[in-house]
Order: structure tokens, then C-alpha cells, then sequence
């Protein structure tokens, strides 16, 4: 299972420092990094952060004076740069800007063609192929789990790609006949829509030029696409799903993690996941830790519930729509009229 990036735990530490000081305004971080190694194909670069276990007391100790000076100043923008043992980075704090930013060195970028994931996981199952005893054609399709080599299309002139490392391994392999990429287009922004990702797996297929046991390559082909149509609509990108296991108790599906609104905010109902309103009933979780997942850096979420006691709408109606093909369902609220009975009252 991948683990949450370094600089996403340090930008999410990051903004929670911010909200508790209440500082509105945005943003924007730089972090340094260092790349070493004993040769050229050997080297390895390396974020300037502290350990994930020891940012939140970090960011506390040595950028929580400097936003409790903003606040108490009141100050529309400031620049704090942290320069440690093993640690730098600079922040910019401005209120006249929306949205935050954040950049750091490429440190998740293959510069070896055998010491990356991708090769690693081919030579494993190359390994478990041997150990089956197979004589016949064999190969190994390679699935998209969030690896860097996969997604990305561009690179750096000191980078390796996906096309020499499979290379490489054909070279050092006879015994495998083909590989099969699967993965998923590379998400985009688009204006007015925001980040679109797209479920859908599209392949490659590499044949090994110096195989022991080929294959028609036409035949191949149509063979494997004929078994990939079968396969079910994907659910969710790579790293929604790594993301959704990470997060999830042991032996639970995933929960609707979106909100929706019709009529207007809180002047016709709310869709939310049926299972995390249950889980608050049942005690497992607050009404706030609930919400605090649809919280952005620079967009504190509403509560709707409270919105709603705020304008005297009570609840109507809840209907529940059952999902066959997921792992929760939906509980519409249907709010009324605005109600006297819980209105304050106002002397006449």
C-alpha cells in the first residue's frame, strides 16, 4: 500500500496550523531539496523536511510563533523562512490571493532502469513465473498503482522512462514474452470544472524481441483486448483507491464522501452517505470530524444541520436510495418551511 506522500503531510499540517491561528489568507510554499548518491545511477533525491512523526510538533515550534505575529499584527502578508538541520522550506501568507501553492524537487523520479518499482515488480513476478515451472509463453500485466514511471509522460534528462526500464528487463529476460501496462489517463484541469479524472484503464503492450517462446503479435493483441473488455468500469482512479484503503477500518467498504445539495443551499434537502450518519448515531464519530473531511485550506465547510436550526428549516422527509454497486447508500433530508415553533422570537 503507497503511503500519503511526504508534501502532502507537510501541507496538510501545514493549513491545520494555519486555521488554528485563524489566519484567511492562502498559501504558498517552496520546500528545498538534496540529491546524493554513490554513482550517477545510484542517486537519490531527498526532500529537506522533518520526519512525518515529528512535522506537526516542527511546524508548531518554528512556524506557529511566526503565525500567531501575522494574526496578532494583523498582517495581509509575510514571508517565514525556516532554515534547520536537514530542513528548508520559505512560505508566503497573502490574504488578497484565493488559493494557495506549493513546489518541491521531483523526488519520486526514476534514475536507474533497475532501481525503480517498475523493475522491481517485473523481476518479482519474472521470479514467481520461474519458480511455477511454466515451458509455455508467459507474461506480466503491470497495473497502475499511484508509481510515478507510469503516469507521468515528460521527463528530466537525468530520468530514466517506462520504455528503457521494460527494455532493460526484456534484455536481462528471456523467459517473459510480453508485459501489458495498464493504467489510467492522467488527470487534468479544466476551467470552471476543476481537476477531472478519468475512470477509464487504457493499455500498452511490450513484446520481448529475444523471448524464448513468441507470439504472433496481431494475435496477441486482439486476445488480450478481448480479455480486458470484460473487466467491470473502475470506481476510482489509483490513488483515490489507495487513498480510500488507507483511510478505512479493516474489512469496511467505501463511504460516499460528497455532499450534495437541490433547491438551493438548505432550501431543499441534502444527499449525504447513509453509513457516516450512522456512525455519528452510533458513537464512532463526532458531527464535526464528519464535516472536517469536506474542509478545503481556503474554504472552511458549512454544517448544513446547523445552517438549517439557523434559518428555522426543520427536517420534512428522509428517503434512503439503496445503491446495489457500491458500498453505501444515500439518506436525502428534505427540509420544510421555515418553522415558527424553533424561530426566535421577536417581540412585537
Amino acid at each position: 500500500m503507497r503511503k500519503r506522500t511526504r508534501q502532502c503531510g507537510f501541507s496538510a499540517s501545514l493549513h491545520r496550523l494555519k486555521r488554528r491561528y485563524g489566519l484567511q489568507g492562502s498559501l504558498d510554499y517552496r520546500i528545498a531539496g538534496t540529491t546524493d548518491g554513490p554513482t550517477a545511477q545510484k542517486r537519490k533525491t531527498r526532500l529537506k523536511l522533518p520526519k512525518a512523526s515529528d512535522l506537526d510538533a516542527f511546524l508548531a515550534t518554528h512556524v506557529g510563533p511566526a503565525f500567531q505575529g501575522i494574526a496578532d499584527r494583523n498582517e495581509t502578508r509575510a514571508t517565514i523562512n525556516i532554515c534547520e538541520a536537514g530542513v528548508e522550506f520559505s512560505l508566503t501568507y497573502d490574504e488578497s490571493r484565493r488559493y494557495g501553492s506549493g513546489g518541491y524537487p521531483a523526488y519520486r523520479v526514476a534514475q536507474s532502469r533497475t532501481l525503480n518499482p517498475v523493475y522491481s515488480a517485473l523481476k518479482s513476478k519474472a521470479d514467481q513465473l520461474k519458480k511455477s515451472g511454466t515451458t509455455g509463453p508467459c507474461g506480466i500485466f503491470l497495473c497502475d498503482g499511484g508509481c510515478n514511471l507510469l503516469s507521468k509522460s515528460g521527463r528530466q534528462s537525468h530520468e530514466v522512462g517506462l520504455d528503457e526500464v521494460i527494455a532493460e528487463f526484456f534484455r536481462q529476460r528471456s523467459s517473459v514474452t510480453f508485459v501489458v501496462v495498464l493504467t489510467f489517463p492522467p488527470s487534468r484541469a479544466e476551467a470552471f470544472v476543476g481537476v477531472v479524472k478519468e475512470r477509464r484503464i487504457t493499455g500498452r503492450l511490450y513484446i520481448n524481441p529475444r523471448a524464448a517462446n513468441a507470439l504472433p503479435e496481431k494475435e496477441l493483441l486482439e486476445l488480450i483486448n478481448r480479455g480486458l473488455a470484460q473487466l467491470p468500469q473502475p470506481a476510482a482512479t489509483p490513488q483515490d483507491a489507495l487513498y480510500w484503503i488507507g483511510r478505512a477500518r479493516a474489512h469496511e467498504g467505501q463511504t460516499y464522501n460528497t455532499i450534495h445539495y437541490s433547491g438551493g443551499l438548505m432550501t431543499g434537502s441534502v444527499k449525504l452517505s447513509a453509513r457516516q450518519i450512522q456512525e455519528v448515531l452510533a458513537g464512532r464519530t463526532t458531527a464535526q470530524e464528519l464535516f472536517a473531511q469536506f474542509d478545503t485550506p481556503d474554504r472552511p465547510f458549512r454544517n448544513p444541520f446547523e445552517a438549517a436550526l439557523r434559518q428555522g428549516l426543520t427536517i420534512e422527509s428522509i428517503n434512503l436510495t439503496k445503491n446495489a454497486d457500491a458500498d453505501d447508500d444515500l439518506l436525502e433530508i428534505n427540509f420544510g418551511l421555515a418553522d415558527p415553533a424553533i424561530s426566535k422570537l421577536k417581540a412585537g
